[in-house]
């Protein structure tokens, strides 16, 4: 991805690193974490990752973190799906074989861990991969305590990219926060 990236833009310094541990020696005023990307991190790290974004933070500072807002209805939906279902169709830039993308879903709610394998068939060669993604998933109140926990004031919360405000039927938790001073 990395190396995709920088053929894309040589205006950003690219680097690949562990989110709940780096150092770049530098303070910013806005550290973006979008798509779903702290619902990867293990639970038990999460607080090295605020610290880390603390750390690289200006004390006015912004972090913008982009997840989604679980469902209650959706998770069980898919914990009660058996098999695998399309996801979606493409073609391989490289090879121009089509890929067909089947997803099947589990969630555990006891540790509100969302587990979705991937299986990624190229239909020319027969090629299979496959891919397994889990996600800690977050409820809304239970991602605000966290971050006032880690020591980080919401200003802003919003349900979607178009800045509607969050309800309870808002595909995303779109949230705009800064450190508290101590």
């Amino acid at each position: 991805m990395l190396s995709l990236a920088k053929i894309k833009s040589n205006k950003v310094k690219w680097i690949q690193g562990d989110a709940c541990d780096f150092d770049l020696a530098d303070k910013f005023k806005l550290i973006i974490f979008p798509f779903n990307g702290m619902l990867h991190i293990h639970p038990d790290r999460i607080k090295s990752f605020f610290s880390t974004i603390k750390k690289h933070l200006i004390s006015t500072g912004k972090l913008v973190i982009d997840i989604g807002n679980p469902s209650p209805k959706l998770l069980t939906k898919l914990s009660l799906t058996e098999g695998e279902r399309l996801a979606s169709v493409f073609e391989d830039p490289n090879s121009k074989e089509t890929v067909v993308v089947t997803q099947e879903s589990d969630y555990d709610a006891v540790n509100q861990i969302l587990t979705t394998k991937l299986r990624y068939r190229f239909t020319g060669s027969h090629k299979q991969i496959c891919d397994d993604i889990k996600r800690r998933i977050y409820f809304p109140q239970e991602i605000n305590t966290l971050f006032r926990w880690s020591g980080f004031e919401i200003e802003e919360k919003y349900g979607d990219y178009d800045l509607s405000p969050f309800t309870s039927d808002s595909p995303q938790q779109l949230i705009v926060c800064q450190p508290v001073s101590i």
